[in-house]
């Protein structure tokens, strides 16, 4: 009886440990495969009334028109087609400068002292090589590859109808660590702001409302640790009084800025976060966003998000 008292107990135990990892399993494959913001997917992806502003060039011109004392990286030229880059373009920069696609994400080019000292493309892939070649003829196909990428078609529809151009851009660099504001507005209206920072190869992410009050929320799956240091910028009030000024036509819209020292200037439109994967937790936030943005007169005051359980 002892005998069979032990193999049932031990048979009990197994049974509890094999359900807990297969609850760990089941959530994990949740978070990956069906990891997805609803308040965004069900609003963004296929409005393509986002096309203007998701391209670099044309947002620019209209952040210029509409919030004139907003600071914007100087666009020094810009071509539709490879061919057209030439030797006058390049002898007009100066000694370091951005070169960038206007209708994607990830693509980036750093020259310095006429070379290529960084390079991405779509999706954050490798540039092709320039082995071989000088500045101009690198650009040119760096450019051209650029050009032929119509980017994730099949989710972000309005990046396709972007006409797209290579552009030369200002480098913005001093002598602070920078950091990236993502103010996430509902209806002309921000709501919370992501601070991003990289200092010695550590990045982290943290979440504030628009009085500066951390959120207690972190965003699967992938989760960066917070950094408890992080204070609130001088600038912080005027930035979001111009990411409401721009977000006004939009149901949502990430404000991108980007900061040095105590200087911030406009980064990008973010029609989609994160092309609308990830989640936010705990899962009650991530609700109250859906919330948010179907119900505005509803649930108009960010600060509530502070007292959700």
């Amino acid at each position: 009886m002892q005998f069979i008292h032990r193999c049932t107990t031990k048979r009990i135990k197994w049974s509890i440990v094999f359900t807990i990892l297969c609850s760990l399993v089941i959530s994990v494959l949740h978070i990956i495969f069906i990891c997805v913001h609803h308040w965004c997917a069900d609003h963004q992806l296929s409005n393509l009334t986002y096309t203007k502003y998701a391209d670099k060039h044309w947002a620019r011109l209209y952040v210029q028109s509409v919030t004139p004392d907003l600071k914007t990286a100087v666009e020094y030229a810009v071509v539709t087609k490879a061919k057209d880059l030439s030797q006058y373009i390049i002898s007009k920069l100066p000694n370091k400068y951005i070169f960038k696609p206007n209708h994607m994400s990830g693509g980036l080019a750093i020259i310095e002292a006429n070379k290529v000292t960084k390079c991405t493309s779509a999706y954050y892939r490798n540039c092709p090589s320039c082995n071989g070649i000088d500045l101009l003829q690198c650009l040119q196909k760096i450019c051209d590859l650029w050009l032929q990428i119509v980017f994730n078609p099949g989710k972000e529809k309005y990046y396709q109808y972007i006409p797209p151009k290579c552009m030369f851009e200002e480098y913005l660099g001093f002598s602070g660590v920078p950091m990236d504001y993502r103010v996430f507005t509902f209806h002309g209206k921000p709501y919370f702001i992501q601070v991003d920072e990289t200092k010695d190869g550590r990045h982290t992410h943290d979440f504030f409302t628009p009085k500066w009050k951390r959120i207690q929320m972190r965003e699967v799956p992938e989760i960066y640790p917070i950094n408890s240091l992080v204070k609130q910028p001088p600038f912080f009030h005027e930035m979001l009084r111009h990411a409401e000024i721009l977000s006004q036509p939009f149901i949502m819209m990430r404000m991108d800025f980007f900061a040095f020292d105590d200087q911030y200037y406009f980064a990008e439109f973010t029609p989609s976060h994160h092309g609308c994967n990830g989640r936010f937790i705990p899962s009650v936030i991530e609700n109250y966003f859906n919330l948010v943005i179907n119900n505005p007169s509803e649930y108009s005051d960010p600060e509530v998000i502070l007292q959700l359980k």
